[in-house]
């Protein structure tokens, strides 16, 4: 527009690029607050149920799963969740010090989270390792159903809340999972 004598305004000279530079701010706010997200994958230190035919789980869907599974556990951690043996609980010290010493591992059964000393037969039985260490080999391969649960990455979340540390990853930084 021109002024009151038919010149131009500094207004009117930069008001193209303003409104570019407006548009422009307009943008990036929506692409950061909504557009653009971020998804956080399953690192290598976390640790996976990795059965006999290579396949490998997602320990909190793991828990949930409508199939049978037998998960090895250190007798410690048995204990400290208070898990019932199938049979007999150990009721003093040394008799689950005597098992901790002879059982690197007791089977701990998804369904009705009973254990027992001894590795079941014709069962699903799945033991702990590290992402990392099967990713490199490469013959391992994820199961479908945790796949498609969501087991193996986190939440979509907006790239701003990312960026500004407003976010929760699912795994801890030293990969144990945030049940």
């Amino acid at each position: 527009m021109n002024g009151p004598q038919g010149r131009s305004t500094p207004l009117t000279k930069n008001g193209g690029k303003v409104a570019a530079v407006l548009i422009g701010l307009a943008m990036m706010a929506v692409l950061l607050l909504g557009g653009l997200r971020v998804v956080d994958y399953i690192p290598d230190n976390a640790v996976v149920y990795l059965d006999e035919s290579k396949t490998y789980y997602s320990p909190p869907l793991l828990w949930e799963d409508s199939r049978p599974f037998y998960v090895a556990m250190s007798p410690e951690e048995v204990r400290k969740h208070g898990l019932p043996h199938v049979s007999q609980q150990p009721t003093s010290d040394q008799e689950w010090d005597d098992i901790a010493e002879e059982f690197r591992f007791v089977w701990v059964y998804n369904k009705d989270k009973t254990w027992t000393l001894f590795r079941p037969r014709d069962a699903t039985c799945v033991l702990p390792v590290e992402k990392g260490t099967i990713k490199e080999k490469g013959e391992y391969s994820p199961d479908r159903r945790h796949v498609n649960a969501g087991g193996f990455y986190g939440k979509t979340r907006p790239l701003a809340l990312h960026v500004l540390g407003l976010t929760k990853s699912r795994w801890n930084p030293d990969g144990s999972w945030r049940w």
